[in-house]
């Protein structure tokens, strides 16, 4: 049997919220519930019995490596977390500073003859389902491999905010967040939260860094950065660099129209790098004039390559990229290519069907490469 894939979607309230089940197990299966009640309302939104799931045993086990490795039975672990669960059914809903709800999250659970529990959730939490709603929308296959709870509300806690790639968050607000003691040393918290990060980005498909921010001597804040590591590397800039053209760079970077005509006939793959690179130069404060940094880069393009160094140097480039690095190393591949391939690589192409997708992927990946060792290697 395939492992079943668990799409969950719930509004950002539904995900900011307190859930207090610090249990990973307990919590695990109130996602997978949720996950269910999700499909029930997408399919039929009218369903007045969306909010009662059904939850197979084998499907768990599938599901969760921690589940079928476990050395006791998994019955008795999910009656220890259903135990958990109703211990701490109160889920409290935080609209702003000083409003905020709580209401029984779920009325009932049962489990029938060692092969599934019955999850009864609360009518309330219907609205907190609304596709219509700001919501996050992730699967729980991808966090299967995490072992806690805080490694899983810290996925929770950057998903949410993957397209944008950042997310700053005070201390306080943290530690409620992931379900810890207030009064837990920052210096302790950090050092658990780099342990949680490491294995956020070895078991799931995104990759995480953060940084602290301090107010006077004290850390008040954390910066966290992310970007997903399972979708193709186009898919994330394309929209946005279709609507820029080559000649409105030009023209932000100082140029004047009559200086951009000539320019324009430079070969667009040449063009784009170049660009590129003068708007580095120009976001780290280059003091000279645009105009020189450009021709500098422009005069330097063309200088003979050394040779090829081996594929391990290459993905040990890669692999040592920061998020901002990845991103623009993208971005600057992306601006050389054709009109044609930024199409034929693009989200909808790729989507037509398994062999379409893996050949352009393969394909893609052969070219980033290559220009990799070419650009950055050499």
């Amino acid at each position: 049997m395939t492992t079943k894939k668990y799409e969950i979607q719930r509004s950002n309230l539904l995900i900011e919220a307190d859930y207090n089940i610090p249990n990973v197990y307990a919590y695990r299966l109130a996602l997978v519930g949720m996950s269910s009640v999700c499909t029930n309302l997408l399919n039929n939104p009218e369903d007045e019995k969306a909010l009662t799931v059904k939850i197979k045993t084998e499907h768990l086990k599938k599901l969760f490596p921690s589940f079928k490795k476990a050395r006791s039975s998994i019955h008795p672990r999910i009656d220890k977390a259903t135990d958990d669960i109703g211990k701490n059914n109160t889920l409290k809903i935080q609209k702003d500073d000083g409003n905020w709800k709580k209401i029984a999250f779920i009325d009932e659970m049962e489990y029938r003859n060692f092969d599934e529990l019955i999850i009864h959730f609360n009518k309330k939490t219907r609205q907190y389902f609304n596709t219509n709603s700001k919501f996050t929308r992730y699967l729980i296959n991808d966090t299967a491999r995490l072992q806690s709870y805080q490694q899983i509300r810290i996925y929770e806690l950057c998903i949410q905010y993957i397209k944008v790639g950042a997310r700053k968050i005070d201390i306080p607000t943290f530690k409620k967040f992931i379900g810890i003691q207030k009064n837990k040393p920052t210096s302790v918290l950090i050092r658990d939260l780099k342990a949680c990060i490491k294995q956020i980005n070895q078991k799931t498909n995104i990759k995480v860094e953060f940084e602290t921010i301090k107010t006077g001597r004290k850390i008040t804040d954390i910066k966290f950065k992310m970007c997903r590591n399972d979708t193709h590397p186009l898919d994330e800039i394309n929209q946005q660099h279709q609507s820029v053209s080559l000649k409105t760079q030009l023209k932000q970077l100082g140029f004047t129209a009559e200086k951009i005509e000539p320019l324009l006939k430079i070969p667009k793959e040449i063009l784009s790098v170049v660009v590129i690179e003068t708007q580095k130069a120009k976001g780290k404060g280059f003091k000279k004039s645009m105009e020189a940094c450009f021709f500098w880069h422009l005069k330097h393009l063309n200088k003979d390559k050394k040779q090829i160094e081996p594929y391990k140097l290459l993905q040990l480039f890669k692999g040592n990229l920061s998020i901002k690095e990845k991103k623009l190393l993208w971005e600057e591949f992306y601006n050389q290519l054709t009109d044609e391939e930024k199409e034929a690589y693009s989200h909808e192409n790729r989507d037509k069907n398994k062999t379409v997708k893996a050949a352009l992927d393969q394909d893609f990946n052969n070219k980033f490469n290559r220009w990799i060792f070419e650009t950055k290697l050499s």
